[in-house]
């Protein structure tokens, strides 16, 4: 009986550890379901890496066909790589020519205008000198031909005005305004006078103050009948024309032109009205 348990002990001892051991032979739930992932993942990338493998090898085998070779093929995409630059590149300069071409054209159309301006500038110039050398402009100024109305100067009025325009054609304009203004101051009531007035605007154009002359060439109209009017409306108009002032300029000018139509310097005038 004895025996009996000792045998009954024994395998149930043995039994046990035979289960045990199967037990932990046996791997966790979670494990193997990862393992399963990872297996799938490996087969889904081995499976991509051969298709594209085999879509290389098919690529080779049509060029194969074609008789291109891999070299030939990295060649010609070295190829179509250089001609995209290229291409760019002529693109930027056909842009850059394009816009030369273009300042060219303004740089002509700059020079032109410019030479246009130029010869009406010299042509103004020329008018202007022919203007100061004409003798019916100077002999105006000497004291034989006399003023407008009012009586005839004293001898020393007629020297002191050839004095004064002694020193105007010296080009002594400040010396030759201080005299006329004496002039002015000892008698304006004479044939004279008028003539002093127009020739200090004679003298601060010379001068190139512009706007006094303008002053000065005005004063000339309060003399009664003065034989200067035409003349100081023509170098009113010549004032406006080196100030710049076109539209004054013109107003001035074509003045001259409607109220003095005998004068003779309708043509002078309108050679300038021309250049304006």
């Amino acid at each position: 009986m004895k025996w009996n348990r000792i045998v009954l002990v024994f395998i149930c001892v043995a039994f046990a550890s035979q289960w045990l051991m199967c037990a932990s032979s046996k791997p966790a739930p979670e494990v193997a379901s990862k393992g399963k992932e990872k297996q799938k993942v490996d087969e889904i990338l081995d499976k991509k890496k051969a298709e594209q493998k085999q879509k290389q090898q098919d690529d080779d085998d049509v060029l194969k066909l074609l008789g291109i070779t891999p070299e030939a093929k990295s060649t010609a995409t070295a190829k179509d790589s250089s001609a995209t630059g290229k291409s760019e590149m002529e693109q930027k300069v056909s842009s850059l020519e394009s816009e030369v071409s273009s300042k060219d054209g303004e740089i002509s159309r700059l020079k032109a205008e410019l030479s246009d301006k130029d010869k009406k500038l010299t042509n103004l110039e020329t008018i202007l000198q022919d203007i100061k050398t004409s003798p019916s402009y100077t002999s105006q100024a000497s004291a034989t031909v006399g003023g407008g109305s009012g009586r005839q100067p004293s001898s020393d009025f007629k020297q002191g005005y050839e004095g004064a325009f002694a020193e105007y054609k010296r080009r002594n304009y400040n010396t030759a305004i201080c005299a006329y203004e004496e002039l002015l101051r000892a008698d304006a009531t004479n044939s004279y006078s008028d003539n002093c007035q127009y020739w200090i605007g004679e003298c601060y154009y010379g001068l190139e103050m512009y706007q006094r002359a303008i002053v000065e060439f005005e004063k000339v109209f309060t003399f009664i009948d003065s034989n200067k009017e035409d003349a100081a409306q023509l170098k009113i108009g010549l004032c406006y024309v080196k100030l710049n002032q076109k539209d004054n300029a013109k107003a001035a000018l074509e003045r001259l032109t409607m109220k003095y139509p005998k004068s003779e310097f309708i043509g002078t005038a309108r050679n300038i009205l021309s250049t304006l």
